[in-house]
């Protein structure tokens, strides 16, 4: 499942926004940009008023007045042109800021389950390649339209100005760019989306290929993938011809459109001169303001072009703030601990039912290990209860509150949940734990590590802020585990779900670990997804659970005497 787009007049409504938040700035622009185009399109103006006084006589003293006036309109221009610039640049900026922090705080209120669906491709298209298009925009090219913009229009103002009978010959080039845009603007925007998403399932593919190097090569996959990704890369190729093919049109029309006012105002300017209707300067301020034009209407194909990469790409933006919340929580705390299951079912999609009818209690303190096979429903339980995902029937509570009724905060501060993926961000070692707890100590983060048994923090070269990842220093996924385990001692939640959380380690340290953790988190509730049943064998409770159902629970002697289901896992796991 792909991230949603926004339609046209969202897109729209967002980019008002973001103007709206830094209007001030953006009126300084647009202020400083006019002026600008007042003054170059002033000295046309002058340069016809100066040719008919010479046609006319004139003395020295007016021909200096109007050479200072020249100079003035230049030196306005340049001080206006920095001015619109300057200001126009801190505009982008701001509104690039704007943008950034709102994709960002989108994609963290993301429903986790809409996140895993979307695939990697498309979620670093919208955050890499689609933020730097927009990023060139807000920082070149707001300013650029602007003062294209402020051009024409102070142009066409005082082209009528000087000449009504002859100022109409500059609407000819816009004549011919409507029909253009007509059959421009139907094909491009269609092609500029699709390019975009080509691009968000290339950058997917590479990152999985990076990602995923030695399995691809020990399996033999990577002619495959190197074959899926020629694939993609030539359809992109096409798609990159086919709005070539469409600027190519655009750029050679937008040229031609562009001298027929040349050939207009010597054929018109020239009949009306005849007749004593237009004098020589203003015919030669017209024919002056045609050249003018040509400037902005060429570089406005280009802009033209960038806009709809602009606009396809903020529509991917602000589509990621159109999905939908799963839930609606209003209770922001919760007094009772223990957790209540009854006729708890669920189901991914529209496909089968993977959970079937559950009925269980948990008393706060409790200790549940989940044990079956593959497919059995544990994680998909161990979902729920982290509150990833809602029961699609049955109810399940903490306290008597609704899961999907309780609000972020609350949550995080009722449970925690550890997979066996552990994930550690370049940043300090101090860095990645304080994700979980960003107001603890030195001491209490060093209890953290000490509580998991990450003995290996005293060997390296700056302690705590010895920095990680890639290019630093790199942990082994057991040490990596230890971490993940640290940081749920730091959250300190009143429930802890660990699914398979130490099966990156080998069995005696994930044994060693296991016991330490049980010191620090006695007396709170914890469910364990096991897949070692030495695991499930400390718990107070085992749950059996076999095609979506629980098939027996019970404690391990319990069990074990009852010679079902579990009696024969635990007898073929100690024959191991």
């Amino acid at each position: 499942m792909k991230l949603p787009l926004a339609n046209t007049r969202d897109t729209w409504r967002g980019a008002a926004k973001i103007a709206k938040t830094n209007w001030k700035i953006l009126s300084v622009t647009t202020v400083a940009q006019l002026a600008a185009a007042g003054a170059a399109v002033a000295i046309p103006f002058l340069v016809g008023k100066l040719l008919d006084q010479i046609t006319h006589g004139t003395n020295s003293a007016q021909v200096t007045t109007y050479i200072w006036a020249f100079a003035a309109l230049v030196l306005i221009q340049l001080v206006c042109t920095f001015v619109g610039e300057y200001a126009g640049q801190i505009f982008g900026e701001r509104s690039f800021h704007t943008l950034r922090t709102n994709l960002m705080r989108d994609l963290l209120k993301l429903p986790l389950g809409t996140v895993e669906n979307a695939g990697t491709g498309d979620m670093l298209g919208r955050i890499t390649k689609d933020i730097d298009r927009i990023d060139f925009f807000f920082r070149r090219g707001l300013g650029a339209m602007l003062s294209l913009l402020a051009t024409v229009i102070v142009t066409y103002v005082l082209a009528f100005w000087t000449s009504p009978l002859l100022a109409p010959v500059l609407f000819l080039p816009l004549l011919g760019m409507w029909p253009l845009g007509r059959w421009y603007f139907p094909k491009a925007i269609p092609a500029y989306q699709a390019g975009s998403a080509m691009w968000a399932e290339v950058n997917g593919q590479i990152s999985e290929n990076a990602e995923q190097a030695e399995h691809l090569e020990s399996l033999g996959l990577v002619p495959l993938r190197n074959r899926r990704l020629r694939h993609s890369l030539t359809t992109i190729f096409n798609n990159e011809r086919y709005t070539a093919w469409l600027r190519f049109w655009l750029l050679g029309v937008t040229q031609l459109n562009v001298l027929f006012p040349l050939l207009a105002v010597i054929g018109w300017g020239g009949y009306l001169k005849s007749h004593g209707l237009v004098s020589t300067g203003e015919l030669t301020t017209i024919f002056l303001y045609v050249l003018t034009l040509r400037y902005p209407i060429d570089e406005s194909t280009f802009w033209i072009d960038q806009i709809q990469y602009a606009q396809t790409s903020l529509s991917r933006i602000l589509g990621v703030g159109t999905v939908p919340a799963d839930r609606a929580p209003s209770v922001t705390s919760v007094t009772g601990k223990a957790w209540e299951m009854q006729d708890l079912r669920f189901r991914y999609g529209n496909g089968p039912e993977v959970l079937k009818g559950l009925d269980l209690r948990l008393e706060p303190g409790e200790t549940l290990a989940i044990v079956g096979t593959s497919g059995a429903g544990k994680s998909t339980l161990a979902r729920l209860l982290a509150g990833i995902d809602l029961p699609t029937g049955g109810t399940l509570t903490v306290g008597d509150v609704a899961i999907g009724d309780l609000a972020e905060d609350a949550l995080h501060k009722q449970v925690a949940l550890l997979t066996q993926e552990h994930h550690i961000f370049d940043a300090t070692l101090a860095q990645n734990l304080q994700l979980a707890a960003p107001d603890a100590t030195e001491d209490e983060l060093l209890s953290a590590l000490e509580a998991v048994g990450a003995t290996w923090v005293r060997d390296l070269p700056d302690g705590l802020e010895t920095n990680l990842g890639a290019s630093q220093v790199h942990l082994s996924p057991s040490q990596a585990q230890q971490v993940a385990l640290a940081r749920l001692v730091l959250m300190d939640p009143h429930t802890l779900i660990l699914d398979e959380a130490t099966s990156m380690m080998d069995p005696n340290s994930a044994r060693d670990i296991e016991h330490a953790l049980g010191k620090v988190l006695q007396g709170r509730t914890v469910v364990m997804i096991a897949h070692r049943l030495f695991t499930a064998q400390d718990a107070d409770r085992i749950c059996v659970m076999e095609d979506g159902q629980i098939a027996e629970l019970g404690t391990h002697d319990e069990l074990v005497a009852a010679e079902g289901r579990y009696a024969h896992l635990w007898e073929a796991w100690t024959a191991q």
